[in-house]
């Protein structure tokens, strides 16, 4: 018997484009994966903001 999966979906904007993140999980990890996917946000927030070239303070502006 196969376990019914449920979409558990995070949208946020970052690096200029609106970012759609998915993923099928048992009801039972839904609270896991929203965590999770909470945590690909917050990755993307750290990447934009060390390697953006539009940001003074960025890592990446400051070797140019």
């Amino acid at each position: 018997m196969m376990t019914k999966l449920t979409e558990v979906t995070w949208a946020f904007r970052a690096m200029n484009t609106d970012v759609n993140v998915a993923v099928s999980v048992p009801a039972e990890d839904v609270a896991k994966a929203t965590a999770a996917l909470g945590k690909v946000e917050t990755l993307f927030r750290e990447t934009e903001i060390r390697l953006s070239r539009f940001m003074e303070e960025s890592e990446l502006s400051a070797l140019n």
